[in-house]
C-alpha cells in the first residue's frame, strides 16, 4: 500500500509539473504575440516615416538643400534606431520560441512519466487484487 501512495504522489507531482509547464507555455505564447505586434507596429511606423520623408524630399526647393541634408541625417538616424529595435525584438522572439520549445519537450517528457507511473500503479493494483483474492 505504501508503494501505491508513493505512486499516487508521483502522479500528482507529475500532473502539477505539467500544469506549471502549460502555464509557462501560455505565458510565452502571449509574449510572442506581444513581440509580434510590437514588431508590426515598428514596421508600420517606419513605413509611415519613409513615406513622410519621401513627401518632404519631393517638396524641398533648391534653396532648401541644407535642410534636406539635416532631414536625411535625421531619417538615417531614425532608420538605424528602428533597425536596432527590430533586431532586439527579433532576438527576444527567437529566445522565447526556443524556451517554448524546451518547455514543450519537458511537458511531453512529464506526460510520458505520468503515463508510465499510471501504468505501474495499475500493475501494482492488479497484483494486489490477485494476491488478495488468492488469500
Amino acid at each position: 500500500s505504501g508503494a501505491y501512495l508513493t505512486r499516487d504522489n508521483l502522479v500528482k507531482s507529475l500532473k502539477s509539473q505539467i500544469s506549471t509547464r502549460e502555464k509557462k507555455i501560455q505565458g510565452l505564447r502571449g509574449a510572442v504575440i506581444a513581440l509580434k505586434n510590437e514588431f508590426v507596429k515598428a514596421e508600420e511606423e517606419h513605413e509611415a516615416q519613409v513615406i513622410s520623408h519621401e513627401r518632404r524630399v519631393k517638396g524641398i526647393k533648391a534653396e532648401g538643400c541644407k535642410s534636406e541634408s539635416v532631414t536625411v541625417k535625421n531619417m538615417k538616424s531614425q532608420i538605424e534606431a528602428l533597425k536596432d529595435r527590430i533586431e532586439s525584438t527579433s532576438n527576444i522572439l527567437n529566445k522565447s520560441k526556443a524556451t517554448e520549445e524546451r518547455l514543450r519537450e519537458d511537458n511531453s517528457r512529464l506526460r510520458e512519466q505520468l503515463r508510465d507511473a499510471l501504468h505501474e500503479s495499475e500493475v501494482v493494483d492488479d497484483n494486489f487484487s490477485r494476491t488478495s483474492q488468492d488469500m
